[in-house]
């Protein structure tokens, strides 16, 4: 089992994992696979960010990086919600490798399950 994380770590997990996903795809199939949703994530903006990714997949688009997610969720009209092009670019440097993906999607996943019990 899986220790229950800090808020602190959660945000930096949730920066980490989305980061990954901007730079390897595979771990948004991994996160999906997991049944990680938006309503796992703590920040909003990261909740923002899984959704445009979750769009973008939806429409089979052939990468999802800083750049292509920045025009979806302009096109979405929720860029600003998700933090803006600047945050997506940090984000996209706050990446895990694909290996760590897993195990960041289980530990998101386990916090959000404990919070929602509480």
């Amino acid at each position: 089992m899986l220790p229950i994380m800090s808020d602190d770590t959660r945000l930096k997990c949730e920066m980490a994992l989305l980061g990954a996903i901007l730079i390897n795809n595979e771990a948004f199939h991994e996160a999906r696979h997991a049944g990680l949703d938006e309503r796992d994530f703590a920040d909003k903006r990261h909740a923002t960010v899984w959704y445009g990714m979750w769009c973008m997949f939806q429409q089979d688009a052939p990468v999802i990086n800083p750049m292509t997610l920045r025009d979806e969720l302009a096109s979405l009209e929720r860029l600003d919600e998700a933090g803006g092009g600047m945050y997506l670019a940090k984000l996209a440097g706050a990446a895990v490798t694909i290996i760590n993906a897993k195990q960041y999607v289980h530990a998101l996943k386990a916090k959000a399950m404990a919070v929602r019990a509480a």
